[in-house]
């Protein structure tokens, strides 16, 4: 769950955001051990409006996850519906940025792509996690107002902040 919020010709609005993901992570891995953390996105709908707007679509999704006490060796993304368009990753330090393109029509269903991480367990007795926090998801929100389509910046924060996605116990 997210809490988005944008504005648009002064009108701020917030809306929550249903976003469950499918994990599967190993409940243990010895410290300095390889260990892999899957994140699939359930199928979830773009929103239809936005307040007394209508939204064209959204574009640019970016997801960012944070990765504590674990090191990034590998990833793989796959999978996706059809209308996310273009996805790309970046990572920078302990964030991984997943974005995808689209556009994605105003109330259409859509899948983002599953992300594969290959890691390395950290420091013994601290849980190694895979966590969203802070702004973690961006998007443009496109809405029409009367003939023109204005571009509204929205930012998401997770519910709870932060989410723990996955918390592998390491020994």
């Amino acid at each position: 769950m997210h809490a988005c919020t944008a504005t648009v010709l002064g009108v701020t609005q917030t809306v929550g955001k249903n976003d469950n993901v499918d994990v599967t992570a190993p409940a243990s891995v010895p410290s300095g051990g390889w260990f892999v953390v899957t994140l699939a996105p359930e199928p979830e709908m773009a929103p239809g409006n936005m307040g007394m707007f209508t939204v064209v679509d959204i574009r640019n999704v970016t997801q960012r996850i944070t990765l504590v006490n674990a090191t990034l060796k590998g990833l793989t993304l796959s999978g996706g519906s059809a209308n996310v368009g273009t996805t790309s990753v970046t990572i920078s330090g302990s964030v991984i940025s997943v974005t995808v393109s689209g556009p994605i029509p105003g109330g259409a269903s859509f899948t983002l792509p599953a992300l594969a991480l290959s890691l390395t367990a950290g420091v013994a007795g601290m849980p190694a996690l895979v966590e969203l926090t802070g702004h973690d998801l961006t998007f443009t929100t496109v809405v029409r107002s009367g003939t023109f389509a204005i571009n509204a910046p929205t930012s998401c924060v997770p519910v709870p902040d932060p989410t723990i996605l996955s918390s592998t116990d390491v020994t």
